[in-house]
């Protein structure tokens, strides 16, 4: 049997398997005797959330909806600029 075979009939099987017996030995475990608390974690949870605000939101939010704007006409006139090129070349003259 095949790879892609042996992939396909067993889906992520073999994938998850995988991943579960190479998270169980505790070699990869840190041997350092110092261990992450929830104070160690304070310094920088405060230092993220001082930057998060309601503003900060809507200027991403604002920025991801007007590069998407962007993006679908750079498609349609990209789309439009092969179809015209394409025409012209097979008509033999360039029409708009």
């Amino acid at each position: 049997m095949k790879l892609y075979q042996s992939i396909k009939r067993f889906g992520t099987v073999p994938v998850a398997t995988g991943l579960c017996v190479l998270a169980s030995f505790p070699v990869w475990a840190s041997e350092s005797s110092s261990v992450a608390k929830p104070a160690d974690w304070a310094p920088i949870i405060t230092a993220m959330t001082a930057q998060i605000s309601v503003s900060t939101v809507v200027g991403v939010i604002a920025s991801a909806i007007s590069a998407g704007i962007g993006l679908v006409f750079m498609w349609w006139g990209g789309r439009k600029a092969v179809r015209t090129l394409m025409s012209a070349f097979r008509k033999g003259k360039v029409s708009m």
